[in-house]
């Protein structure tokens, strides 16, 4: 997970943080995890453009503007491949 990790992508990260032999690698979490599913949408008139959540999502400790903090904090430009390192020690 990374701060690219938004919105549905931290309701997916918020289970983890309660189950049995979990563990949580990358960096923090983005931090909106209220709104999920956006859509785009066009004014017709004005052509103004915005995009809006369809689906709102509810768990008790997550706080609106707070982020999921990972087990093992990785700070590289290949995480995937520091992982790897890791496991083959």
């Amino acid at each position: 997970m990374n701060k690219a990790t938004a919105s549905s992508a931290e309701m997916g990260v918020s289970p983890a943080l309660h189950m049995k032999n979990s563990v949580l690698v990358g960096g923090g979490t983005y931090g909106c995890g209220t709104f999920g599913e956006c859509l785009f949408y066009q004014l017709p008139h004005s052509n103004i453009t915005f995009t809006c959540g369809i689906k709102a999502f509810y768990h008790e400790s997550f706080e609106e503007g707070r982020n999921f903090v990972p087990d093992y904090w990785i700070d590289a430009e290949d995480p995937v491949s520091v992982v790897e390192q890791c496991i083959a020690q």
